[in-house]
């Protein structure tokens, strides 16, 4: 066989090999991804909570001065 021959089916062999490691890689990388962005909305859904709760009392004491200012 001829040695140009041999080292195209290695390079060939080798480029499948790579590829398919790297969408393999990316796909994993794309999941993690989506996992990360579902636990980010949810940080943020439970900030967005906690900061409602924390103007409770200051919407009620508003509330509550306004009523005894009349």
């Amino acid at each position: 066989m001829d040695t140009k021959f041999i080292l195209d089916i290695v390079l060939i062999t080798f480029s499948v090999i790579v590829g398919t490691l790297l969408s393999l890689v990316l796909y994993r990388a794309f999941i993690i991804l989506g996992r990360v962005e579902k636990t980010m909305e949810f940080i943020d859904h439970v900030r967005e909570m906690l900061e409602m709760w924390e103007r409770i009392p200051f919407e009620l004491l508003k509330k509550l001065t306004s009523f005894l200012s009349k």
